[in-house]
Formats: C-alpha cells, structure tokens, sequence
C-alpha cells in the first residue's frame, strides 16, 4: 500500500455559534490514499499535542461480551475526534474513553509540547498522558515523572497498566510462553533499556528504532523475530 504523510488544514469551529477554531484544526500525519484517518496513528496537531499508539489486543475472551454497537463508536473515529477537541493530553484521554467500542485495542501516548520545556529537569505534570483500551475497560494516567526517570518511554504491543495487563488475559499468554509476554522482560524492553541511552539525535533513533542484529545479538535471536524493527508483524 501507498503509505503518505496528509496536512489537513480544517475550518471547524468549536460551536455553531463561535468563532474559535477546535484546537487541532491542522494535523500531519501518515496515511494512506482515501482514509481521513493515519492508520499508523501518528499525529502532530496545532494543539501541540503528538499523539501515536501501539496496539495491544485483548486475548481474554470473556470481555467479548462488552462490545455492543449500541452506544458505541470505533476507535479511529474517536481518535479523529479527541485529535480535534483536546487541549491537552488530560482532555485527549477524557474525550477518547467515551463510548469504548473495545475494537482496536491499543495503548495510547499522548506528549504534549505545550508543557515541554527542554533543558527542564523537572517539568509540570501533562508532558505524557498513556491510555489503554480493551473491552468494558479504558485507564488512562500521567507518566511525565516516570518519563524523566527513565529518559525515555518506549511501548512493545503489551499492556503498561496492572489492571489492563491481568483483565486482558495476557497473563495467561505469560503462562504459555514466557517473559516474550511480559512487559518488563519482552525482547524489545530489553533492547530498549540497554540501547536508548545511544540516541542522541533523530539519525541515531531512526538506528534504534529499524535495528534487527539477529545474528549477534542475543536478545534479538529467534528468527529476528524479536528486534525493534522486526517484531514479528505480518
């Protein structure tokens, strides 16, 4: 498929009768031919807010029963909404747990660069806002100190939160295979944790991120199903 990055630029107001602009009313982001929405899930908006995902699915098959179109609306469509009417990453998250269709079931990072300020050591809450989504269930939080503890938030298609984690039946995926389903000890945390003091520039997280030393590296043996760029996608 064509992948290509879209700038929207939209006249929308936040009312019929305003005259101020929905807060994200430019967005970049990649895409593809005749979808108003990424499909990657990358965002910048004129908000100042980015915001990007990795999925993480739902593999407990009794929260099935929460999905219902009745009062429901799919993912991609409250992500095209939250993109638009939120001002921080707070407010992303309040406006996108509404109406949880439990379809599409990612983990949400939101960074907001209206409260970034670099060079800052110990910045305001707001920087990080992670949100989860399965069926029935949608937490969402501030990660901004952990951020600056680490240097760094990385995600790997398994669930952060402790409740999403058990309540999605991934577990049980620990159980069968091991630490490939654990958040802390999955290849790719490793990976992570030992590389991401090597990125220092855009060129070196663009290495980061596409590496794949499958033959060298232990962490990443099993094919080269395990490394960053990999990760076993179809």
């Amino acid at each position: 498929m064509l992948r290509i990055i879209k700038k929207y630029t939209l006249p929308f107001r936040t009312s019929a009768s305003g005259n101020s602009q929905i807060p994200g009313n430019i967005q970049v982001f990649s895409s593809y031919p005749g979808t108003i929405f990424s499909g990657d899930d990358f965002y910048i908006l004129s908000s100042g807010l980015v915001a990007l995902e990795t999925t993480i699915g739902n593999n407990n098959p009794a929260r099935w029963k929460y999905l219902d179109p009745r009062g429901s609306v799919l993912e991609w469509l409250r992500n095209i909404v939250a993109n638009r009417l939120a001002r921080s990453g707070p407010e992303w998250a309040t406006v996108f747990r509404r109406f949880n269709s439990g379809t599409y079931n990612n983990q949400w990072m939101v960074v907001d660069y209206n409260a970034f300020t670099p060079g800052r050591a110990s910045p305001p809450p707001g920087v990080l806002t992670v949100l989860e989504q399965i069926p029935g269930l949608v937490m969402a939080a501030d990660r901004t100190e952990l951020l600056y503890q680490q240097g760094y938030w990385a995600s790997y298609n398994l669930p952060y939160f402790e409740e999403i984690f058990n309540a999605s039946g991934t577990p049980e995926l620990v159980k069968k295979y091991g630490d490939w389903f654990t958040y802390d000890k999955n290849p790719r945390a490793q990976i992570f944790r030992r590389n991401q003091t090597l990125v220092c520039d855009l060129d070196s997280m663009v290495r980061l991120m596409r590496s794949n030393n499958y033959l060298q590296d232990p962490l990443s043996r099993c094919k080269g199903w395990q490394g960053p760029s990999q990760r076993e996608d179809p």
